[in-house]
């Protein structure tokens, strides 16, 4: 749902695309190593994560994963277990938004509940029997066989008619960066 919340704030023009593929670059740096995963979640001893480390050393190609396996020391359980814990220790994309000074939490607060809004109006919009079906892009209008819904307002857009719900959003906050880059803000 993080990234899902980030794209949103894209799609919203509150981050530019360069800054929410810095924050997820951040992100994937901060991600903790296997190794270290193993021992916290107690999937592994210390002593087993230093046989693994050992035998990688030994064999540059393989990853913690095989080289565990390997060992008999990672079953496929104890695999999907692990990269589970090592996901849930992620820096979530609000909290390194308020860390790398794009937004302040209050701003992250308020996108975050219009974020959860519009995920319950395009999944009732997806449920609704009546809805129709979003324009894509380049695709012509296919005649519909149900009746539409009633529309209180009709949008045109490139000769085309689009019912209120279908019209694209416009950002909510004007964005004022307080740091020039990422690596600004993240090695300070």
């Amino acid at each position: 749902m993080s990234l899902n919340f980030g794209l949103y704030l894209v799609e919203q023009g509150v981050i530019s695309c360069d800054q929410f593929c810095g924050l997820v670059k951040v992100q994937q740096m901060a991600l903790p190593t296997p190794a270290s995963v193993a021992i916290r979640s107690n999937l592994l001893t210390v002593r087993q994560v230093g046989q693994v480390l050992s035998l990688m050393e030994l064999n540059p190609g393989r990853t913690f994963f095989e080289a565990a396996r390997s060992l008999g020391l990672l079953g496929n359980d104890g695999q999907k277990r692990l990269e589970q814990a090592q996901q849930m220790l992620l820096p979530a994309i609000p909290f390194l938004l308020v860390e790398c000074g794009l937004l302040n939490s209050r701003q992250v607060e308020t996108l975050q509940r219009a974020f959860e809004k519009s995920q319950v109006t395009e999944k009732s919009l997806e449920t609704s029997p009546t809805a129709e079906p979003a324009i894509e892009r380049n695709q012509p209008l296919q005649p519909s066989h149900r009746t539409p819904a009633p529309a209180t307002q009709d949008h045109s857009l490139a000769g085309r008619r689009v019912h209120a719900a279908q019209v694209i959003r416009q950002p909510k906050f004007i964005q004022h960066p307080q740091v020039q880059s990422f690596e600004e803000a993240y090695y300070g």
